[in-house]
C-alpha cells in the first residue's frame, strides 16, 4: 500500500500539520455567485457540478467518500508538478488513518481547465463525467479522495 502523496495547497504547511478531511468541500460555502465578474460567475457552475457530481455518488456509489467530505492528494509528484501553478505549494503528505475509506479518481475528468460544455445540456455533461469520475475506470490523471486527514512530511516547492 502506498504510504507517500503529494498535495497542493493555495499556501505552504509546516511539517506535522494535519490537514482534515472536509477541507475542500468546506470551501464551498465561501463561493460567491457574482455574474458581474467572470469569476464570480463560474463559481455558481463550479459548485453546481459538484453538486451533480454528489447526486451520482449517492445514487450510485454510495459506498465512496463524499467529496465534500475528503482530503485529496495526488499518487505521485510528476503529475502533482505538472498540475500545479506558481502560485500554488507543493507537499510531501501521508495518511493518518491508512484504513480510511478512500477512491482513486480521474483528476482530469473535472478539472476546471477542460472547460464548460458549448451547445449541449449542462446536466447531462454533467452527470456524465461524474459517471466516468466516480467509476474508478480508465484514469489518465488519479487523484487519491481519502476520508483520512493528511500529514504533512514537508514542503516540495
Amino acid at each position: 500500500m502506498q504510504s507517500i502523496y503529494y498535495y497542493v495547497a493555495r499556501r505552504p504547511h509546516a511539517a506535522g500539520e494535519l490537514l482534515g478531511g472536509g477541507h475542500f468541500g468546506a470551501g464551498y460555502r465561501n463561493y460567491v455567485f457574482d455574474d458581474g465578474s467572470q469569476q464570480g460567475a463560474l463559481n455558481g457552475w463550479k459548485l453546481a457540478r459538484e453538486l451533480i457530481l454528489e447526486r451520482v455518488r449517492q445514487e450510485q456509489f454510495a459506498n465512496l467518500p463524499s467529496r465534500f467530505d475528503c482530503s485529496f492528494a495526488y499518487l505521485d509528484k510528476a503529475t502533482a508538478s505538472h498540475n500545479i501553478s506558481p502560485s500554488l505549494f507543493l507537499h510531501e503528505v501521508e495518511l493518518v488513518d491508512p484504513n480510511a475509506i478512500r477512491h482513486i479518481a480521474d483528476f482530469n475528468a473535472i478539472n476546471y481547465g477542460t472547460g464548460y460544455p458549448r451547445n449541449e445540456s449542462f446536466l447531462d455533461w454533467a452527470e456524465k463525467i461524474a459517471h466516468v469520475y466516480w467509476s474508478g475506470r480508465d484514469i489518465a490523471v488519479p487523484e487519491l479522495l481519502t476520508l483520512s486527514p493528511l500529514r504533512v512530511r514537508g514542503r516540495v516547492s
